[in-house]
């Protein structure tokens, strides 16, 4: 019964993220094709890295989202969803998300030619990080103390400081995403465990 309240959870929480994926990549391929023909028509040599600009946005989502949807819980909880599957059933939500997003990056990168392995683990493992980092932004604010929010926002601050960094680094591409995982799954029992100190107002 719990694995099937977390699964159906998951499920749901996917759809809702999905939905609003479809939306980021509209906007987002509107935008870049405004850009596109901007640079042609003014001749202007074009300066961005596609596979690289669409690694960092998907990033930037990924983090937005982490923040939104972990606010949800309060509806979850209200038909029976405990703090702890919750914050499970989000996980994995975001985990298929993740996935998704590295499909379509693997296919530009075969259409660029530039397909790798590596690059594919790397693309996967920081936007699952980049989800839970935006969670753990929010997740001192839903603790509602003082010595939680300011913690939660350094820490998340650092994290994601951190995780350009080191995506950037000379680092084995191999190293990357492993530290990448290693970390989320750290935050993914941080936030598990504090979430069951979450307090629903009525």
């Amino acid at each position: 019964m719990r694995n099937n309240t977390i699964a159906k959870s998951a499920a749901v929480l996917f759809r809702r993220m999905y939905i609003s994926s479809l939306w980021y990549l509209a906007i987002y391929a509107l935008v870049m094709t405004i850009l596109c023909i901007v640079f042609v028509k003014t001749g202007v040599e074009q300066p961005l890295d596609l596979a690289e600009h669409i690694a960092i946005s998907n990033r930037v989502f990924l983090l937005v989202i982490g923040i939104i949807f972990p606010l949800s819980l309060k509806n979850y909880v209200a038909v029976g969803v405990t703090r702890k599957q919750f914050a499970l059933a989000l996980s994995a939500a975001a985990l298929a998300l993740s996935v998704c997003f590295t499909v379509l990056y693997a296919v530009v990168l075969l259409v660029s030619g530039t397909f790798s392995l590596s690059a594919i683990f790397t693309i996967f493992a920081f936007a699952l990080f980049s989800f839970h980092v935006g969670w753990l932004a929010i997740l001192g604010f839903q603790l509602k103390h003082l010595y939680t929010v300011i913690p939660g926002l350094v820490c998340a601050f650092t994290l994601n400081w951190g995780s350009g960094v080191l995506a950037q680094s000379a680092i084995n591409d191999l190293l990357k995403p492993v530290a990448a995982v290693a970390a989320t799954i750290i935050l993914i029992a941080v936030i598990v465990k504090a979430s069951r100190h979450i307090k629903i107002s009525c």
